[in-house]
């Protein structure tokens, strides 16, 4: 059964360095995602911008029939290395139902050119729709 998700991001331009972006977390409704906004708005950083850097795509997981979507487990791979720059690179290859589907897509992305050097900086991690919320204490500019 295909279930619609909502993918939370903050993300605004810094003129210094350019687009910066926080991953927030899943939701299983529009409504979830504005009490999240609703609490995140007034924290440090995110205060200090406009309430439309929120961002919440909407996207569909086939699920099993009966599966409640909040407190459910999406599996999301990701690569996150830092450089010697001292720049992050990271990327998410989406949110997927299993684990199985999750290191799959993650195979698929090693074999790409640009991650080829640091195939220790991949990641499969659970999240928790609902629950797992990042940057609750708000941010700091750099």
């Amino acid at each position: 059964m295909l279930r619609f998700f909502y993918d939370l991001w903050f993300i605004y331009n810094n003129d210094e360095y350019g687009e910066q972006s926080f991953h927030i977390g899943y939701f299983s409704s529009v409504k979830k995602v504005r009490e999240i906004v609703g609490q995140l708005k007034d924290q440090p950083g995110f205060r200090d911008h406009s309430v439309e850097c929120f961002q919440f795509p909407k996207f569909g997981i086939t699920v099993p029939a009966g599966t409640s979507k909040s407190g459910f487990c999406l599996y999301v791979p990701s690569y996150d290395h830092m450089g010697e720059d001292g720049w992050d690179t990271w990327a998410i290859f989406g949110a997927f139902a299993t684990e199985k589907e999750a290191k799959a897509e993650l195979e698929k992305q090693k074999k790409k050119k640009e991650f080829r050097q640091h195939q220790d900086c991949f990641l499969c991690e659970e999240w928790i729709v609902d629950k797992d919320v990042e940057w609750r204490e708000g941010f700091s500019h750099f």
